[in-house]
């Protein structure tokens, strides 16, 4: 009786508040993940000069806001959904959602 109670409050609350389900299980979200890194049409850019974090203010109000916790300063964002929250949360609006240039 118990497990009809108790496994669906853990299943609720890992996808409701932890959501470590999506980063870590989900197999949408792995081959999401592989699809966008082979294909990236659009991403975030960081205008280095705007940006707090360059200036050596330990500003992190993009990863914070993002679904996804992406860092947009790092090279390699496979797991980057184009939400825009990033782009809208910026301070400084120092970062754009561009075209990427061709590999």
């Amino acid at each position: 009786m118990w497990d009809l109670i108790v496994f669906p409050a853990v299943l609720v609350v890992e996808l409701v508040i932890f959501r470590s389900w999506c980063f870590k299980v989900c197999p949408v979200s792995a081959m999401l993940s592989l699809l966008s890194s082979r294909k990236r049409i659009v991403r975030p850019r960081v205008g280095e000069d705007a940006c707090l974090r360059t200036q050596g203010v330990d500003c992190r109000v993009c990863v914070d806001i993002c679904p996804e916790k992406v860092d947009p300063h790092s090279l390699d964002i496979p797991e980057c959904t184009q939400c825009g929250a990033c782009v809208d949360a910026c301070p400084m609006r120092a970062i754009l959602l561009v075209p990427s240039a061709k590999r």
